[in-house]
């Protein structure tokens, strides 16, 4: 129980623990499995980085943010506590140093992301490091029934072979009863403990406003009181900036954050923030995760979130400091339509997905029983043009083979080359009779290519400079010379999606088994649009009850405490 204490003070300031957090401790060093379901802000991350310290081996964290990770890291660090994380991998000399780093840099928590669970080589290795605790941040991301379904998350069941008496923490802010049941199913998790409090947030009034006007409306819930701390939603990057600018032109000390703003620029706003130098902040869902800023008086939603536990997490960021704050959506008429057009229509039904399937097998030139075990590469933009796809539904698309286990979708930044021969063989034979580095190139490409002198194939130049000893800029000369001699003709694309094919191309087979699945799956999205809708329009039901009940607590007397009818004074 000292011993507990003393790090408590010695590396995070705190002569006592929060509510649940020794018992959650206490459950994790006698290795046991535990789901821990506290409120944003409520000291979750202490839960798995005390015992850290407390074992002789090493803890590992699966987080889904990289933003968050190095935050995480950077305090940990800052308080003397020696951790890491895994960067964006670049090439395997950069994942051998990272791996080498974990081995003999004496680092107590090493962060990475789920995705890292894919490779088999980071498995092998991850495995020889004496891990004694794994814990799991934001473990609803494992959920398909979550409000932030994470595909890669599953592979973490991958980790409970390698470590079976390593105890697993899932931790989580927003998890329905339905939720958390998938999370200890999907992790393995053995004879799981919960600890959780209540997701009734005393201290905050839910406040909907209907507003014509959004924009006034925010101005005069600003105006007289300009020194308070605020967070901004928006949902768009552009109205970010255009609002901050607006309440700027008032006098108003506001900035704004999204995920285009330069790193070293984020990182001043970001501190600007916190010394409350701007103390409103006019951000994207994105901001927050990981920032505890302890004095935010109001978070105002300018457009609806598609989720209560969006909303619940987003709101959950005012009145830290258990001072009386307030959360405040501003509703129009028209955001009905807008949240069911934004969400409701980009859920693809069966035939839709069944459509996108053989239209992607095309794109990538994969036959009827192929495919298994093939690396492809696309450009995101280029494929729903092709075809004419709205880009989010095919994202939605994506999620749905990758959850079912039909391929892995990877994002990377490529440039392409495509080619075909122009001449006929005959011609090309001549041609390569002249020995030159261009003759070389045609004869690789005629032997390596079958079907290159009837249509387009993507061209591995890696493969041309490893066999001809030719580096990148001769390889691109020579075939810019025979594309003069009307030899070939051959074009650049930019690709930022690697798909993994798991499965044969095999149609109604391949998908008809989760279609079902998929049609239930919307359903359960569609509800959850709604429960929004009916969180924000119907007016007479106390706004905390109804968030109390879609997490499966019971009523409350009459709030008071937000802008339902039944709850005015």
């Amino acid at each position: 129980m000292q011993k507990k204490l003393d790090y408590l003070e010695r590396y995070w300031k705190k002569k006592t623990f929060r509510p649940l957090q020794e018992e959650v401790i206490d459950h994790y060093l006698q290795s046991k499995d535990s789901i821990v379901l506290l409120p944003t802000g409520g000291g979750k991350s202490v839960c798995y980085q005390l015992p850290a310290l407390l074992y002789q081996g090493q803890t590992i964290v699966i987080s889904p943010l990289v933003s968050l990770m190095q935050d995480q890291v950077n305090q940990l660090n800052k308080r003397g506590i020696k951790s890491m994380f895994f960067e964006s991998i670049v090439d395997k000399n950069d994942l051998y140093r990272q791996l080498e780093n974990a081995r003999n840099g004496n680092f107590k928590i090493i962060y990475f992301s789920p995705e890292r669970l894919s490779s088999t080589e980071f498995l092998n290795q991850i495995e020889k490091l004496p891990i004694k605790g794994i814990a799991i941040d934001e473990a609803h991301c494992i959920s398909e029934w979550g409000h932030d379904f994470r595909p890669a998350f599953r592979l973490i069941k991958n980790l409970r072979p390698l470590f079976p008496q390593t105890p697993i923490m899932a931790l989580t802010a927003t998890a329905t009863p339905k939720v958390l049941k998938d999370i200890s199913t999907s992790l393995g998790l053995i004879q799981p403990k919960i600890f959780s409090t209540s997701f009734e947030r005393k201290n905050i009034y839910y406040d909907v406003l209907h507003a014509e006007d959004k924009m006034a409306t925010l101005k005069r819930l600003l105006i007289n009181s300009p020194n308070e701390s605020v967070i901004i939603y928006c949902r768009s990057r552009s109205k970010t900036e255009h609002i901050a600018k607006e309440l700027q032109s008032l006098g108003l000390k506001a900035a704004f954050y999204h995920g285009g703003v330069e790193a070293r620029q984020k990182k001043q706003i970001l501190k600007n923030w916190k010394n409350d130098i701007y103390p409103i902040m006019v951000a994207t869902n994105a901001f927050g995760m990981g920032i505890n800023k302890s004095n935010v008086r109001k978070v105002v939603h300018m457009i609806m979130p598609e989720s209560m536990e969006s909303y619940y997490q987003e709101t959950g960021r005012a009145g830290r400091d258990g001072r009386p704050s307030k959360a405040i959506l501003l509703v129009h008429p028209s955001d009905k339509d807008r949240l069911e057009n934004q969400f409701l229509s980009h859920l693809p039904d069966s035939k839709y997905v069944k459509q996108f399937y053989k239209k992607l097998c095309s794109y990538l030139q994969i036959a009827y029983g192929e495919g298994k075990g093939g690396d492809y590469k696309l450009n995101f933009k280029s494929f729903c043009d092709v075809y004419q796809f709205h880009p989010k539904k095919v994202q939605n698309c994506f999620v749905i083979l990758e959850r079912e286990g039909v391929l892995e979708l990877r994002h990377m930044h490529e440039t392409l080359t495509h080619l075909k021969i122009k001449c006929s063989p005959a011609e090309a034979i001549e041609r390569v009779t002249q020995g030159d580095d261009a003759a070389r190139i045609l004869q690789f490409l005629m032997r390596n290519y079958e079907e290159i002198f009837s249509k387009e194939n993507i061209i591995n130049l890696e493969k041309i400079v490893d066999l001809l000893g030719l580096d990148f800029d001769e390889i691109k000369k020579q075939l810019s010379l025979m594309e003069k001699e009307n030899i070939i003709e051959h074009q650049q694309s930019n690709t930022d999606i690697k798909l993994y094919w798991k499965l044969p191309r095999e149609d109604n087979y391949t998908l008809n088994p989760f279609l079902i699945r998929t049609e239930e799956n919307n359903k359960f999205k569609a509800n959850k649009i709604k429960f929004m809708l009916d969180y924000a329009y119907e007016e007479f039901e106390c706004k905390r009850n109804k968030i109390l009940l879609y997490f499966g607590e019971k009523k409350i007397v009459t709030c008071l405490q937000c802008s339902a009818k039944s709850c005015k004074k």
